[in-house]
C-alpha cells in the first residue's frame, strides 16, 4: 500500500527576518503583476456604499514577511479609490507557521496613499481552504507562493527515493488539484465583478521538451555542496533521500489546462494568461560595482555569490533542517544549525567556482481572473 500523502506546508520562509532581507527576485517578478492588479482594481464592478456598509477589502495570500505587499495594495489602491467615508480592510495570509512576528513588524512601518480608515488582519491559515468569509473579498492576490504543494507522498529515508519523472507526474497532479480547490475557494469569498491576480514559479521547455531549471546556477551549487557532505561523511544518504521542496513550477500549458476546467470557467472570466522571465537584480547591481570599482573583481564576485545563495536559502532552509531532523534524528539546536551553515558556506564556494557572476533567472506565469 502507497503511503498517505501529508501535508507539505508546514515549512515556512527562513524567519527572523531573514526572507525578508532576501526576497529581491520575488520583488522584480511582483513588478510585472503591477498592471495586472491595477486592471483588476479597476474592473472590480462595485456599487457605491454607505459608511456603515462592508468595508473594502484586499485580501493577500501567501504574505511571508509582508516585505512585497505594500506596492501590489498601493497600486489597487490607487487603481480604485474607495469613497472616503468607506473603510478599508487588508488581510494577510499565510500559513500558521510563517513568521507572524516579522510580518507584523514590517506591517506596522507601512503607510497608505487614501485617507480611509483602515484596518488590518492578519489571517494564518492555508490558503488551500476558505480563509475569509462568503462574499466579503473585493480584489485578492497571491504572487510567487502558489508552486508550494497542499500535500505530497513522503519520501521514506530509507528509500526507495522515487524517479524524478515519477515525482514530477504525482506533482503535476497535485498542483492542478491544488489550483482547481484555491479557485474554488475564493470564489466564495470574492464578490461577483471582484477580482484576482496570480503568479506562478513557472518553468519554460526547451526546442525539445526538457526542463529548463530556474536559477540554474545556484541549484546546481547546493545540490553540489550536499554531495560533498555526504561524500565527507558530514551528512547521512537518508539526509538526501528525504531532502525535498515540496513544489511544482508549472508551465504556461499546466495553467491554462486548470485554468480551462468547466468548474473553473463557471465561476471566473479569465482576463490573462502569460510568462516572463525574471532576473534576480542583484546582477544588476554587480555590473554597477565592477565599473565603478574595476580592481575590486574578487570582493565583487564573493558579494554576489553571498546575495544569490542567501536568497535561495531563504526559500529552502527550512526544508534541510527538516531533512536533517528527519534522515539524521538530529534534534539539537546548535548541530543543526552549524550543518545548515555549512551547507551554506559550501554553497557558495561552489557557485563562485562553477558559476562565478553568472545572472539568476526565473521564469514566472501570471494570471488575472474576474468573478462572475
Amino acid at each position: 500500500m502507497s503511503p498517505a500523502k501529508v501535508s507539505a506546508n508546514d515549512v515556512p520562509m527562513h524567519g527572523n527576518g531573514f526572507y525578508s532581507s532576501n526576497s529581491a527576485l520575488q520583488h522584480s517578478a511582483m513588478l510585472n503583476a503591477l498592471p495586472l492588479l491595477s486592471a483588476a482594481a479597476s474592473k472590480a464592478q462595485q456599487q457605491e456604499q454607505e459608511a456603515n456598509s462592508r468595508p473594502f477589502t484586499i485580501l493577500e495570500f501567501g504574505s511571508a514577511h509582508g516585505n512585497n505587499s505594500h506596492t501590489p495594495i498601493t497600486t489597487i489602491l490607487k487603481s480604485r479609490t474607495p469613497a472616503p467615508t468607506r473603510e478599508i480592510h487588508l488581510q494577510f495570509n499565510d500559513r500558521p507557521t510563517n513568521d507572524f512576528t516579522t510580518l507584523s513588524t514590517n506591517l506596522a512601518t507601512m503607510t497608505w496613499p487614501v485617507p480611509n480608515q483602515t484596518f488590518t488582519s492578519l489571517v494564518p491559515s492555508s490558503f488551500y481552504s476558505r480563509v475569509a468569509p462568503q462574499g466579503s473579498v473585493d480584489v485578492a492576490f497571491s504572487l510567487a507562493a502558489l508552486h508550494h504543494l497542499d500535500r505530497v507522498t513522503p519520501v521514506p529515508a530509507s528509500g526507495p527515493v522515487p524517479t524524478h519523472e515519477a515525482r514530477q507526474a504525482e506533482f503535476r497532479a497535485q498542483a492542478h488539484a491544488d489550483l482547481l480547490a484555491f479557485l474554488a475557494h475564493r470564489a466564495a469569498e470574492i464578490v461577483p465583478g471582484g477580482g484576482l491576480v496570480l503568479s506562478f514559479v513557472g518553468q519554460e521547455l526547451g526546442p525539445r521538451g526538457e526542463e529548463i531549471t530556474n536559477y540554474a546556477g545556484p541549484v546546481d551549487a547546493c545540490r553540489a555542496a550536499m554531495v560533498e557532505m555526504l561524500q565527507a561523511g558530514v551528512l547521512s544518504p537518508a539526509v538526501a533521500n528525504v531532502f525535498e521542496v515540496p513544489a511544482y513550477n508549472r508551465t504556461l500549458a499546466d495553467v491554462r489546462r486548470t485554468l480551462g476546467e468547466t468548474a473553473v470557467r463557471a465561476e471566473w472570466d479569465v482576463e490573462e494568461v502569460f510568462e516572463r522571465k525574471v532576473v534576480h537584480p542583484a546582477i544588476g547591481e554587480l555590473e554597477g560595482r565592477m565599473k565603478a570599482a574595476p580592481g575590486k573583481e574578487a570582493e565583487h564576485a564573493e558579494w554576489y555569490a553571498r546575495t544569490v545563495v542567501d536568497w535561495l536559502m531563504a526559500v529552502v532552509a527550512g526544508y534541510f533542517v527538516k531533512a536533517v531532523r528527519e534522515g539524521m534524528g538530529v534534534t539539537d539546536a546548535e548541530t543543526v544549525e552549524g550543518l545548515l551553515a555549512q551547507w551554506v558556506e559550501r554553497t557558495r564556494v561552489r557557485f563562485l567556482e562553477g558559476h562565478r557572476n553568472e545572472a539568476v533567472e526565473c521564469w514566472f506565469v501570471y494570471a488575472r481572473l474576474s468573478r462572475k
